[in-house]
């Protein structure tokens, strides 16, 4: 069974050194983000870099939580703007 490791919001920086290092371990990777040619080369490079397989989707990751509602211990936090 393959590994894969996704990456929600994947910047330039901890996202993508988190990344690489999973495609280092053998993960493929699925990376997700808002700049769409940002993540579309941090793929590339990644995928070239370790010869893993590495996807890039441009995603908005806002409208997702839009209506989420987050548990945190007893409190909670809404999020229904």
């Amino acid at each position: 069974m393959r590994k894969l490791f996704i990456g929600i919001g994947v910047g330039p920086g901890l996202g993508a050194s988190t990344a690489e290092r999973f495609a280092q371990e053998g993960f493929d990777i699925l990376l997700t983000a808002r700049n769409k040619n940002r993540v579309l080369e941090l793929a590339d490079a990644i995928g070239n870099k370790t010869g893993v397989k590495a996807t890039a989707l441009e995603l908005n990751a806002c409208g997702i939580y839009r209506k989420t509602r987050i548990v945190c211990g007893r409190s909670q936090l809404r999020a229904d703007n």
